[in-house]
């Protein structure tokens, strides 16, 4: 009898725990909220596809409000959990419109992988006039690799950017407005587009020589993501919102681990 009681007395303490723990999770979106940059990683693709084969089920409602209740555009209501009083959070996304914040101001850094990959695109067709570009950014790149085989810290990667990167980028606004106004291209062929694209959004993609601890791309954030979409594939999504938060925090805790 007396081991019983033991028992029930862990379960029901388990269970208490495990709620506690669910409702924290619920209400701390994320154990990010205080660091100083938000990654965003932008898609227009559909990420989530229902079936409902067999009809309308007792569950059908619940998951729709589920749905409903996270879907869109959500990145104002994580910053909202953010505390007041901190420094304005760098947020590193590509230049898309999707999910900009409106009621949180944040100091926007574009990807320049994002920006390197349009003109690999079209790199076979203005060889002559592309590989240039390439090269520029690839030289960005290369300081940022040399900076972390050195193990520099956050105010030394700067240092290191303002120095170095400086003059490469003005090396390549000054090359590629050259194009431009040299008519080596248009500005509605491929090649044009991409430069213009670039310079719409220059502010964005030089931030990290003008504010320490801007990172220059936003791949280790993608590459994060591929985990939660393979375990979603294999685990084909969860059964309740309450294993969903266990994922989570389990998720981030390894994360963090690493």
């Amino acid at each position: 009898m007396k081991r019983q009681v033991i028992w029930v007395s862990l379960i029901l303490t388990l269970i208490g725990t495990s709620y506690g723990l669910f409702l924290w999770l619920k209400s701390h979106r994320s154990p990010q909220l205080f660091g100083k940059c938000v990654h965003r990683v932008d898609t227009t693709e559909k990420v989530v596809a229902l079936t409902f084969d067999d009809g309308p089920s007792s569950y059908t409602k619940e998951i729709l409000e589920v749905l409903r209740s996270h879907e869109g555009e959500n990145l104002d209501d994580v910053l909202d959990c953010r505390p007041k009083g901190m420094a304005i959070p760098t947020q590193m996304c590509d230049a898309s419109n999707n999910n900009n914040p409106e009621r949180n101001e944040t100091d926007e850094s574009n990807c320049l992988a994002h920006l390197r990959r349009k003109f690999f695109e079209i790199a076979e067709i203005w060889p002559i006039y592309v590989l240039p570009i390439i090269a520029f950014l690839n030289m960005l790149f290369r300081h940022e690799r040399e900076a972390k085989e050195q193990g520099l810290n956050e105010a030394q990667t700067f240092e290191m950017h303002k120095t170095l990167s400086t003059p490469v980028l003005e090396n390549l606004k000054n090359y590629s407005k050259g194009l431009i106004d040299d008519k080596k291209t248009e500005p509605n062929s491929n090649l044009g587009k991409a430069i213009n694209y670039m310079f719409n959004h220059w502010e964005e993609f030089t931030l990290f020589v003008r504010k320490p601890g801007v990172p220059i791309d936003n791949n280790a954030d993608e590459r994060l993501m591929k985990r939660a979409v393979l375990n979603r594939k294999n685990g084909l999504f969860f059964k309740t919102e309450f294993g969903a938060h266990w994922e989570t925090f389990f998720s981030v805790s390894l994360k963090h681990a690493n």
